[in-house]
């Protein structure tokens, strides 16, 4: 269970408290998107060297959603009963042999599915749940730009990874490919975590004039009863979905479209800085503005990204102007999520309502891109698809704008 600390008189400051947190965070998080970013570099390979469609291809994002829809809140009671860090590091090396079965997998699909339902599983215990309760717990003040940095680990693997792949799957093939991140995984992430065990100091400041709800914060099934919840379980995954779908399919229609593969991989790599400038962005106008002005500001990025790969023709520039609306938008709903949840419900239960709203979240990330796929299968082209999904987007913001003002909670 976190030790938690009452601030009296004079207050350190959050960022010596919170830092080696916060460097262990970025790392661990830059793995979360092991599931996303070598898959679309992969997709096409896939296809042609085990005789998978894309649609069967992607529908592994459907079993890691909902692999994080059931057991999500879990992984925040976990964390909390044995303590973040022994979490941390049994879902770290949990996460290195899924990602092994990942490799050994093809060109079964059977097993294919399996494996990316032990990586969804594992990774709960290893990266955004645990991670995103530690730095709000570790940071108030500040809450909104820290986690921002904290998930910035996924805009550097989103612009590592997609080359990355393209290099270890000429060497040593797809299987080989998910064997060389396992093994990255371990080296860069479990010594951060030992070397940082005894670093974790929460802070947490219990103000005099609020009530306990606020100061401590909602349980799982106060939560539920609030309106906020329910526009966000509703409107965050259709959002997520939107996006994951451009991230998912990008490379495919680029090179469909007649870019060279190095093209697309250089071009689907602006998803790397783009993810970073929208999380460091989202994360200071979440300190600054309300609710309502950052969703509407933010998701006017993949509303154009759908617009223009609707009517895509192959030219670079848009291609290229695409992707990095897409990686701003990319990079700003996860720091979303985790920012509402934890000021719209508090922070004492905040890994078990993040945990459930990130399992809705990854339902809509992992329903949308197969969807898609059958989309280009059935009419043999993305046109139709972008255009039906750029209208669900207008449905989630418009969701989502009616959340309403943040409640005065730690």
């Amino acid at each position: 269970m976190f030790t938690r600390g009452e601030l009296t008189g004079r207050e350190p400051s959050e960022w010596r408290n919170g830092l080696p947190t916060l460097i262990t965070a970025f790392v661990a998080i830059y793995w979360m998107s092991v599931i996303v970013y070598p898959t679309i570099v992969l997709v096409k390979p896939i296809e042609q060297e085990w005789g998978w469609t894309r649609a069967e291809t992607t529908l592994m994002l459907s079993f890691q959603a909902l692999i994080t829809l059931l057991f999500g809140h879990l992984a925040g009671s976990v964390a909390r009963r044995f303590g973040l860090y022994k979490t941390a590091f049994a879902g770290t090396v949990g996460s290195a042999v899924a990602l092994l079965c990942v490799g050994l997998s093809g060109p079964n699909l059977g097993l294919w599915y399996a494996s990316w339902a032990l990586v969804g599983l594992t990774q709960l215990f290893a990266t955004g749940i645990v991670w995103t309760h530690a730095i709000s717990e570790c940071f108030r003040k500040k809450r909104g730009l820290a986690l921002a940095i904290a998930t910035s680990g996924s805009a550097l693997s989103a612009a590592i990874m997609p080359p990355l792949t393209l290099w270890l799957h000429s060497l040593f093939g797809i299987g080989g490919a998910y064997a060389g991140f396992a093994g990255l995984m371990l080296l860069t992430t479990l010594p951060l975590i030992v070397l940082t065990y005894k670093s974790f100091r929460p802070i947490v400041v219990i103000a005099a004039n609020l009530p306990q709800i606020e100061a401590g914060g909602m349980t799982l099934r106060e939560a539920m009863h609030s309106r906020a919840f329910w526009l966000m379980a509703a409107g965050m995954p259709i959002v997520a979905g939107v996006v994951s779908s451009i991230v998912i399919h990008s490379h495919a229609l680029l090179t469909d479209s007649g870019l060279s593969v190095q093209n697309a991989t250089w071009v689907t790599s602006l998803l790397g800085p783009a993810l970073l400038a929208g999380r460091l962005l989202t994360g200071r106008l979440l300190d600054r503005w309300t609710a309502r002005q950052v969703i509407l500001g933010v998701f006017l990025f993949p509303a154009a990204a759908c617009a223009i790969l609707a009517t895509f023709n192959g030219s670079l520039l848009p291609a290229a102007i695409a992707i990095l609306c897409t990686g701003i938008a990319a990079g700003a709903e996860g720091d979303m999520l985790a920012y509402f949840t934890s000021r719209y419900f508090g922070v004492r239960h905040y890994g078990q309502i993040y945990g459930l709203l990130l399992g809705l979240f990854s339902v809509g990330y992992g329903s949308f891109p197969p969807v898609v796929g059958v989309f280009f299968a059935l009419f043999g082209s993305y046109n139709l698809a972008f255009a039906v999904i750029g209208v669900l987007l207008v449905l989630g913001v418009t969701l989502l704008y009616f959340i309403g003002d943040y409640p005065e909670r730690v």
